[in-house]
């Protein structure tokens, strides 16, 4: 199973304020009304949280969403063509929309 660095990212800075605040993972999970594996996988990088989830997780750590998402430094772009990629689900639910990332 490969790593997404922007995945990588966003869990790691979920982690690091989850830290910050003295919370543990299940703590979090209960808050944001999401399954602790599910927030494992987040912050390890293995699943993308949809934006939904990203701002649930933002208000539960009091902080900005934007806080998760790295900014893109110019150069960084990156064309990946549509049959690439993998698909990540859009929420947690059954039969969520899916969309290819990188």
């Amino acid at each position: 199973m490969s790593v997404d660095p922007l995945g990588l990212g966003v869990g790691r800075a979920i982690r690091q304020a989850r830290e910050r605040v003295g919370l543990t993972m299940r703590g979090l999970a209960q808050r944001c009304g999401m399954s602790q594996p599910f927030l494992s996988e987040i912050e390890r990088g293995i699943s993308m949280p949809s934006i939904a989830t990203l701002y649930r997780l933002a208000e539960a750590l009091d902080v900005a969403p934007s806080t998760f998402v790295p900014s893109v430094v110019a150069g960084e772009i990156l064309v990946v063509p549509a049959s690439e990629g993998r698909l990540v689900p859009s929420s947690e639910r059954p039969h969520s929309a899916v969309s290819r990332v990188v």
